[in-house]
């Protein structure tokens, strides 16, 4: 079971990353519903308002260059033991695929 929850989402991947999280509109392409259903059918038993916050703060880090392996260890490093970190790379994996 996976679940996001001792920060916000997009506060855990900026902190996590030691930087500020501006986030922009989600992408022209986003498809919420296969992102929330992918993730859900993985084990992802958290806020759906959260996991697309993470997901879409995920999406601008990567855009401004960050490394898949860093985003997920922001995600890892500030969610508590509730994110492994193969939980917290396939939840970045999947953003990237759906939202960006």
């Amino acid at each position: 079971m996976i679940a996001i929850g001792r920060a916000a989402a997009g506060t855990a991947l900026a902190v996590g990353l030691g930087i500020g999280a501006v986030l922009s509109a989600p992408a022209a392409s986003a498809d919420e519903k296969s992102y929330i259903a992918d993730i859900e059918d993985y084990g992802f038993t958290g806020s759906v308002d959260k996991a697309l916050t993470f997901g879409y703060a995920a999406c601008q880090l990567s855009g401004n260059g960050y490394a898949i392996g860093d985003i997920a260890e922001g995600v890892y490093q500030n969610t508590g033991s509730t994110v492994s970190r193969d939980d917290a790379s396939y939840l970045v994996e999947a953003a990237l695929i759906y939202l960006c």
